[in-house]
């Protein structure tokens, strides 16, 4: 068996921790990516949802007269669904 000097197993060591240093680094950034991937999934499924709501929710009338068409949505979920958008564009929700 060779022998080991002092300088080489110090080598070796230091090179032992420039892995795990390196290791714990990319594991760290694999975990992040993750994190923001499911924030994004999360938030668009946020999304989805309110607008799934909306879509359930708003009663719309369809009159017809005279050849026209005229489709009234009640004004307060017509509020409610602008400041949705308008929340959104401000928070970035």
């Amino acid at each position: 068996m060779p022998c080991l000097t002092k300088d080489v197993f110090s080598f070796i060591i230091y090179c032992i921790h420039l892995y795990t240093v390196f290791s714990l680094q990319v594991k760290s950034a694999e975990a992040e990516a993750e994190a923001k991937y499911l924030s994004g999934v999360g938030v668009a499924k946020q999304r989805k949802a309110i607008v799934d709501g909306l879509r359930s929710s708003i009663v719309v009338s369809i009159v017809v007269c005279e050849g026209s068409i005229t489709i009234w949505i009640p004004s307060s979920l017509m509020q409610v669904y602008l400041s949705l958008f308008t929340s959104f564009n401000i928070t970035g929700l």
